[in-house]
């Protein structure tokens, strides 16, 4: 701890520089690339998605008033999307969850830099994975610094520093543990200054300014500087997210929110040759792997101070001209956020997936409105960011801790809400016509949808004409949309033609005769839209299927359960041999993942792509589900010949139309009924991804209860595949009489061994192959009786597979511990994942992981701290 100095990371050089109708605009270009470093001298190295290679990205030192042009690459493995998290950046280019650049596409994203000097930063804000994608490595600094400051005299220079914070965890082999599939929280247990696992920084005994930054995924801090002797030092807080406040507020302790940030000056002038460690009050010490969460980072002061100038004094005034919204008292929308009982988080009940309810709010342009924010469920914070605006932290009831002085001081956009808290918060809506989100900014809950939309509408009779302005509120404007890799558009000259046709949009030069024309407007129409002769002419962004713009497309937010089966004839099946094969008194040339049969019925056939017999009464209970477009399945055309063998030609159409030679199981009178018993009973569950506010019961349908191989082939092969299910939708296979279900009396004692994929689309092989183990009972020995079942979990960025288990590695509970080895226990569930990982044909280096049902259930979280590790 504390032995590695604080990286302070590079900045970024503009590639090109122009002026436009005599404003400046700089070019930059950042490449999202996946990379490797050693963070443990002693261990392998751990796997990084960033920007231009390094986490944080490049820092943006960017004077005010100065438009920029950042060209995003993605070189990465998963879709992108990126946010410039405090600028009132149009629509177009604000980083709209669904405004994706697919891997080899880039999009140029056109920010204005022309509000009051502030701390912000750019992360990705991709739909369904930001969470990782941020955790992995897509967050930079960003700041606007503005020369008419320099005045005041705050440290510059080196001793202007910031400090971007995170928590993370790790592998034993030095990789990071992946935080996907949590759904309560991430609190990783290694904290990070700059991506630095509890750095160091020597400094001088002087004062120095600290911008600080929360980018963690979920952990709030509460920090604070202490001395050698115990003592607690006063400092300054000067600004928040929105700039510098009116005046600086004293304070020894700070609490600051994922997405929040604070600046600060502090004095280590006492402290010359001592050693003053950052601490934070929000730690988990309790936990044994969290030991050391209340420590941040150290400084090591020196003996001398190099340059004594701008160490004076912070002013008592630092910011006069402060925009305060308009006082307001009636309050325009209550927001209640809270956990929703379909595996989601909602606003008012909505998510973000439920496209045609979605948009919460449409405030007229240029007017003020007082929102009231509520915790109304749920043990974890919530970090609520409003986009495009600044707030006002008006009130804050129903919690203990009241304001804190310096979250009235100043501006800002994010805004901390602990459970049972209500605050209120007022923004100036404008100056720009558009569709934003606003969120939760604890990622794992805006993975999981707590994610909802405001429209905010043109006024038509403002008397100011700035249609040029008003063609960016489409946030997927197909005019600006990402596009494919191609290296001419990288050219100098590409470059300079696309940057100077953005740049003569003037999308953001009239920015002050719009507000102007605002005030104008309500000067004589009345407060918030109110006058004498009615409500003023309004213009809404169109949000036909609840997106927000009619010409937009829709598809890639279609979700729900279509349908239960997708009758495709020529399904690929598992029939390859060798492999590592487990001679269980079966089929000695059965290979893993193939079904073991009892000794009777050791001549199965390997199965092919056509379907192999299925019971009538399982036929006629699978096939009522409809395949798409609702066509009628004649049961006469599903083929009988398992083994690929039979003369007659196979079809490949799911209708049988106009097919004279099809070879059906009522062909086959002899063999109709023939079936290979399984050991055991097997049901097949779906879980159907969520429309609205759901609870779980109403989420997990029960598919088919199947006994044979036979009916395990008929149904595998008319079922939609894993690849080509909706996202959060779930194929669960259990042993009959168990349902897929933590609280299941069978498996509350157990846990699962589960590994994720890094990337959008299921491997239906790999996901065949493991219901094959488990129904063939090749991956335990026979007297374990530890699988209850199998799953796969389909999400936007990733697919994970999971073994359930019994136990969790401990002794039987009751009767059956008697005499019960507790290290058997454990090498019994270790054996099992051993076997899984073989089935799943893993490189040694990638690791699954176990953790009990009963922490996951405890966290809420079904990617709770894994147990064991292979």
């Amino acid at each position: 701890m504390f032995q590695y100095t604080l990286p302070l990371g590079s900045v970024a050089v503009p590639s090109y520089t122009t002026n436009v109708n005599g404003v400046p605009v700089e070019y930059y270009e950042i490449t999202i690339e996946a990379f490797q470093a050693q963070m443990y001298p002693d261990l392998g190295p751990a796997n990084f998605v960033g920007y231009n290679g390094t986490v944080p990205g490049p820092t943006f030192m960017i004077k005010r008033g100065t438009e920029t042009v950042v060209r995003f690459l993605n070189k990465g493995t998963v879709s992108a999307a990126v946010h410039l998290h405090g600028s009132y950046t149009h629509a177009a280019w604000d980083g709209w969850a669904a405004d994706e650049m697919e891997v080899g596409q880039w999009k140029d994203y056109y920010y204005p830099n022309s509000e009051n000097a502030r701390s912000i930063w750019y992360h990705d804000h991709a739909d369904g994975h930001t969470a990782p994608d941020a955790y992995y490595g897509q967050s930079g600094i960003y700041i606007i610094y503005d020369p008419e400051e320099d005045a005041l005299g705050l440290p510059s220079g080196k001793y202007d520093v910031p400090l971007a914070i995170s928590d993370k965890m790790y592998q034993s082999n030095g990789d990071l543990a992946d935080p996907t599939g949590n759904r309560m929280s991430f609190w990783g247990d290694i904290i990070h200054v700059n991506n630095q696992p509890w750095p160091f920084l020597a400094t001088e005994p002087r004062k120095y300014r600290l911008r600080v930054y929360d980018m963690s995924l979920s952990r709030p801090y509460d920090l604070y500087f202490v001395a050698p002797d115990g003592s607690w030092l006063d400092f300054v807080v000067i600004g928040s997210d929105s700039g510098l406040f009116g005046g600086p507020v004293k304070t020894n302790d700070l609490t600051i929110a994922p997405g929040e940030r604070y600046e600060i000056v502090v004095d280590f002038g006492k402290f010359a040759g001592q050693n003053i460690t950052l601490g934070n009050k929000m730690a988990q010490q309790q936990v044994q792997e969290f030991q050391n969460t209340d420590k941040v980072m150290l400084f090591q002061v020196g003996e001398n101070v190099s340059d004594s100038s701008n160490n004076g004094d912070v002013p008592s005034v630092l910011n006069p001209n402060i925009q305060w919204p308009e006082k307001r008292t009636t309050v325009d929308h209550v927001f209640n956020f809270q956990m929703g009982g379909d595996d989601m988080w909602t606003i008012n009940g909505i998510d973000f997936n439920n496209v045609n309810n979605r948009v919460l709010a449409r405030p007229p342009q240029g007017t003020v409105e007082l929102w009231e924010v509520r915790h109304t469920g749920g043990p974890a914070i919530h970090p609520v960011h409003i986009h495009l605006v600044n707030l006002q932290v008006v009130s804050r009831s129903g919690g203990s801790r009241g304001l804190l002085p310096y979250e009235t001081a100043g501006l800002k956009d994010v805004v901390l809400l602990e459970p049972g808290e209500i605050v209120q918060v007022l923004a100036y809506y404008g100056p720009w016509n558009g569709l934003y989100m606003f969120h939760c900014h604890n990622l794992i809950h805006e993975d999981h949808a707590m994610m909802d939309v405001f429209n905010v509408t043109l006024l038509t009779e403002m008397g100011y004409d700035y249609n040029s302005t008003t063609s960016y509120a489409d946030p997927k404007d197909t005019r600006f949309i990402a596009t494919d890799y191609n290296e001419d558009a990288f050219s100098d000259e590409s470059v300079a033609s696309a940057v100077n046709a953005l740049a003569n949009l003037n999308a953001y030069a009239p920015v002050n005769s719009i507000i102007a024309a605002q005030e104008a407007h309500y000067a004589t129409a009345g407060y918030n839209g109110e006058s004498a002769t009615g409500a003023p002419s309004q213009t809404a962004a169109p949000e036909s299927s609840g997106y927000g713009f009619a010409t937009s497309t829709t598809a890639e937010f279609a979700s729900g359960f279509t349908t239960m089966a997708t009758p495709v004839m020529a399904r690929p099946t598992w029939g390859g041999q060798g492999g590592n094969q487990r001679n269980r008194g079966g089929n000695s040339n059965v290979p893993t993942g193939r079904p073991r049969m009892p000794p009777e019925h050791n001549t199965i056939a390997t199965p092919s792509t056509t379907h192999p017999p299925l019971h009538a009464h399982h036929l006629y209970r699978y096939l009522r589900y409809h395949p798409p477009h609702r066509r009628h399945v004649d049961l006469t055309t599903i083929p009988i010949s398992p083994d690929g063998t039979d003369s007659k030609p196979q079809h490949d159409s799911v209708n049988g139309a106009g097919s004279d030679n099809i070879v059906t199981v009522f062909d086959d009178p002899e063999n109709f009924n023939v079936k290979h018993q399984l050991q055991n009973k097997w049901t097949l569950w779906f879980t159907k991804p969520p429309s609205g506010k759901q609870d779980w019961n109403e989420l997990l349908k029960e598919v088919i209860t199947f006994e044979s191989v036979e009916e395990f082939w008929g149904i595998y092969n008319n079922i939609t595949p894993a690849s080509e299910l909706a996202q959060k939708s779930d194929y669960h296979l259990f042993k009959t009489g168990v349902r897929p279900e933590w609280e299941d009396v069978q498996n509350k004692h157990g846990g699962r061994w589960a590994y994720t994929f890094k990337n959008s689309k299921a491997n239906d092989e790999v996901w065949l192959h493991l219901m094959l183990a488990a129904i063939g009972e090749t991956l335990e020995d026979d007297d374990d009786n530890e699988v209850m079942g199998v799953n796969v979990n389909i999400r936007k960025a990733f697919w994970r597979v999971g073994l359930w288990t019994r136990t969790a590695g401990q002794s039987p509970k009751g009767k059956a511990a008697e005499g019960a080895d507790p290290k058997e226990s454990q090498k019994r569930l270790e054996r099992l994942g051993k076997a899984f990982k073989e089935v799943l044909q893993l490189p040694a280096q990638d690791m699954v992981e176990f953790a009990g049902h009963a922490e996951s259930a405890h966290t809420g979280s079904s990617r709770a701290k894994a147990k064991y590790s292979l």
